[in-house]
């Protein structure tokens, strides 16, 4: 039986940082939703920017995926870009081209998510999964996003980052994490346009879900790793979940901010960072948009 693999993680951040009071809607938003400026409680910290382009951000970090997995642009099946900014229109150059050059892909056929707001990279996890138990060697997936409009930088639950992440889902066995199981819902804010509506169902449903089929707790949980939105927010959704202080990643918060779907993937790679004790501990990457609702269950490989 087929098996995939998540391997290579490399993320790139906008070159530009500032702190959290330059963003241009701080105190707007502040003030809209009588928000004081307690930086330790809500987990505002900096924020990174980029005169660059999506598609050079996207480049740099697939560079650096495929350096550190060994392979050739000419060795990827599939490409799967995960972005709501990409443009294309009569006329113009499509992005897909120019990424598929740079990176010498050879043969990889592009595949674009651009619906799902921040569940967008677990959605794109999910399709090349299917890809590699289909019978594919190696997909590489990247998440690239950036804010536009700087009115939109700070929201009332997030501080938005401009970057990249990647990675390779592949068939090799090796360092890194077997994909062993994911769960994606949508619920009815999602399909009536409730932005702010209680989401405790959904979240619930997903996560039950998941586990009952694996057979697993909340308990069994090494570390989960979610979307960098502020504290609050976080510690009560993931929290409600059963899922302990001591079992949510939450470093990157106040250090990077939210780099839209691309966070669960950014905040694994530091978490490993860290060094780990030989344990083949059981790792969750989380996701969530108004109405929607993705889990990606890994388990860390000891040894190719």
């Amino acid at each position: 039986m087929n098996k995939a693999y998540l391997t290579s993680i490399a993320y790139v951040l906008g070159e530009q940082e500032h702190h959290y009071r330059e963003a241009a809607s701080f105190e707007t938003v502040c003030r809209q939703y009588a928000m004081p400026d307690m930086a330790a409680v809500f987990g505002w910290g900096h924020y990174r920017r980029t005169e660059g382009t999506l598609t050079a951000l996207a480049v740099e970090s697939a560079r650096r995926t495929l350096e550190q997995s060994g392979l050739k642009g000419s060795d990827i099946d599939a490409v799967v870009l995960c972005s709501s900014n990409f443009q294309s229109g009569l006329g113009q150059v499509p992005p897909y081209l120019t990424l598929l050059r740079e990176l010498e892909l050879e043969r990889a056929f592009p595949i674009g998510v651009t619906w799902g707001d921040c569940t967008m990279l677990l959605a794109g996890l999910d399709i090349a999964r299917a890809q590699v138990l289909a019978g594919l060697d190696n997909v590489l997936v990247l998440s690239v996003n950036r804010i536009e409009d700087e009115a939109y930088r700070f929201q009332h639950y997030a501080l938005f980052s401009d970057g990249a992440a990647s990675c390779l889902v592949t068939s090799r066995r090796g360092a890194g994490f077997e994909m062993l199981a994911s769960q994606s819902l949508s619920g009815r804010e999602s399909r009536e346009g409730e932005k702010d509506a209680d989401d405790a169902a959904l979240y619930a449903q997903t996560h039950e879900r998941l586990l009952r089929r694996q057979q697993l707790r909340t308990a069994d949980l090494e570390q989960v790793l979610c979307s960098n939105v502020f504290l609050p927010v976080l510690k009560i959704k993931e929290g409600r979940l059963g899922i302990g202080a001591s079992q949510l990643y939450l470093d990157n918060v106040a250090r990077l901010g939210h780099c839209f779907s691309a966070d669960s993937l950014i905040n694994l790679q530091d978490y490993q960072a860290r060094g780990v004790d030989g344990r083949a501990g059981l790792l969750m990457l989380t996701a969530n948009a108004t109405g929607l609702r993705s889990q990606l269950l890994l388990q860390r490989v000891l040894e190719a």
